[in-house]
C-alpha cells in the first residue's frame, strides 16, 4: 500500500493553511489514517519538530510509520482510541502541544477492503475500526433491541424509516442471523419497496452508517476526545476539524460554542451547566469545504466540513 495510490488527504491545503506549521512545533494528528496529511505536516516541522500520529487501526498505523518515519523530525505513531489522547501524549513525556487536527472520516483504503465491511460490496458484516475489538456488526445486530437500533439509525443518521428497518432487522434474525453487507443492504433495500437508490444515494446507505457509529462508539469517542485534547493545546495553539455526517458537525459545533464563551444549555435554564467560558477565537468563520475540483477527484470528500480555533492566552 502506498499513499498517493490509496488515500487521497481530504482539503489538504486547507488544513495546512489553518494549522500553520512551524518548525520545532508538537503536532498531534489524532487520526492519523494511512498519514496523508501528516506527509505534509512534517515536512514543515523541521528536525526538532515532533509528529504524533494516533489511530485505531492496526494497518493504518504501520503504514502511516512507513510513510513518515524517515522525516527528521521526531515520529511517534500510536496505536490507540483518540479518546485516550491525552494518556498516549502524556506516555511519551510530552505536556502539551502546540496543534491538533482531527479528520473524522474512514479512510479510503479502509472502505475500499470489502473484508473490513464499511462499503456494500458483500463481505461479512465486520465494520470495526480496530480489529483488536471483539465485537463485530453482526454480533452488535444479533442483539441489539428493536427499540434501540431504530433509535441509532435516526439519532446517527437521520434514518427516516427508521422504525421499519429496525423491525425488519430483528424480525430477519429470528429465523437466521445476519452476517454479511449484502444480506443487511438487500433487507434495507426491502424496507424502500425495493428501491435501491434515491436522490442518487444507496438506500442502505444510512443504515451503514449508523450501524458503524454505534458499533465502534464514534460520536462517544470524538466528544470526550475533544474535551481531552483541550487541555493538552497550550496558549496561542490551535485545534482544526473535519467532520463529514450530522452527528460529528454537531459535536464539533457545540464544544467550539462553549469554547468561545457561548452558552449551549437548553433555554429556560436558570443557571448555565454546559461550562462554556471564553477561552478560544475562530481561525474561520463558518465551515470551509472542498471546492468542486476536489470534490470531482474525490467523492468522499463532498460531506466533508473543516472548523478550526485558537487558544488563547488566560
Amino acid at each position: 500500500m502506498t499513499l498517493n495510490n490509496r488515500h487521497q488527504p481530504v482539503l489538504l491545503q486547507e488544513i495546512l493553511n489553518l494549522l500553520d506549521c512551524a518548525p520545532g512545533e508538537c503536532v498531534v494528528d489524532a487520526t492519523v489514517g494511512y498519514g496523508g496529511h501528516s506527509f505534509e505536516i512534517c515536512k514543515r516541522l523541521g528536525e526538532k519538530g515532533t509528529l504524533i500520529g494516533i489511530d485505531r487501526d492496526e494497518e493504518a498505523v504501520e503504514c502511516a510509520w512507513t510513510v513518515l518515519h524517515t522525516f527528521p523530525c521526531r515520529v511517534e505513531i500510536l496505536h490507540g482510541n483518540f479518546a485516550r489522547i491525552d494518556e498516549l501524549v502524556w506516555g511519551l513525556e510530552i505536556e502539551q502541544v502546540d496543534k491538533i487536527l482531527y479528520d473524522t472520516g474512514v479512510s479510503s483504503p479502509q472502505l475500499d477492503q470489502p473484508e473490513r465491511g464499511f462499503s456494500f460490496v458483500d463481505a461479512p458484516l465486520d465494520m470495526r475500526m480496530s480489529q483488536s475489538d471483539s465485537e463485530t456488526a453482526a454480533d452488535l445486530l444479533a442483539y441489539i433491541s428493536e427499540q434501540d437500533l431504530a433509535r441509532v439509525l435516526r439519532e446517527y443518521a437521520d434514518e427516516r424509516r427508521s422504525r421499519s428497518i429496525a423491525r425488519a432487522i430483528v424480525s430477519r434474525r429470528l429465523g437466521s442471523p445476519i452476517r454479511t453487507t449484502g444480506e443487511l443492504r438487500a433487507l434495507v433495500h426491502r424496507c424502500y419497496g425495493g428501491m435501491s437508490h434515491q436522490h442518487g444515494i444507496d438506500t442502505a446507505t444510512r443504515t451503514f452508517l449508523a450501524i458503524r457509529i454505534a458499533l465502534n462508539r464514534e460520536l462517544e469517542n470524538l466528544k470526550v476526545s475533544l474535551e481531552k485534547a483541550w487541555k493538552l493545546l497550550r496558549p496561542g495553539g490551535r485545534l482544526v476539524t473535519i467532520s463529514f455526517h450530522s452527528g460529528e458537525h454537531r459535536i464539533v459545533k457545540e464544544f467550539i460554542q462553549r469554547r468561545l464563551g457561548r452558552c449551549i444549555c437548553p433555554p429556560g435554564m436558570p443557571k448555565c451547566g454546559c461550562g462554556a467560558r471564553i477561552e478560544a477565537e475562530l481561525l474561520v468563520h463558518g465551515t470551509i469545504t472542498a471546492r468542486p475540483l476536489e470534490t470531482a477527484n474525490n467523492p468522499r470528500s463532498r460531506s466533508a466540513q473543516m472548523r478550526g480555533i485558537r487558544r488563547i492566552e488566560q
